[in-house]
């Protein structure tokens, strides 16, 4: 395992972080999701941290895809999972 992804629910801020586990310091935050949403699909998320995390520094953003799909799949911007045949 390379990294760890959790939840953050203050109700003043809720946020995903994925932190990487190899390189304490390293991570990226998804802000302000809808209440309940979880992280799959395509989000922009913010660099953080005292270290840059693959070439981006403090405040940057990244556009990252997460997937639950089987690797047959495409996954959608929304997450949903698609077989690649009807992927056009």
């Amino acid at each position: 395992m390379n990294s760890h992804l959790y939840y953050d629910d203050r109700p003043d801020f809720m946020t995903w972080h994925l932190e990487s586990l190899r390189s304490p310091g390293r991570s990226l935050v998804w802000e302000d999701p809808v209440d309940g949403e979880m992280p799959y699909g395509r989000h922009v998320w913010s660099a953080r941290g005292a270290r840059d995390i693959c070439g981006r520094r403090q405040g940057d953003k990244i556009t990252l895809t997460l997937s639950t799909c089987y690797p047959e799949q495409f996954t959608c911007d929304d997450g949903t999972c698609i077989a690649l045949g009807w992927a056009r």
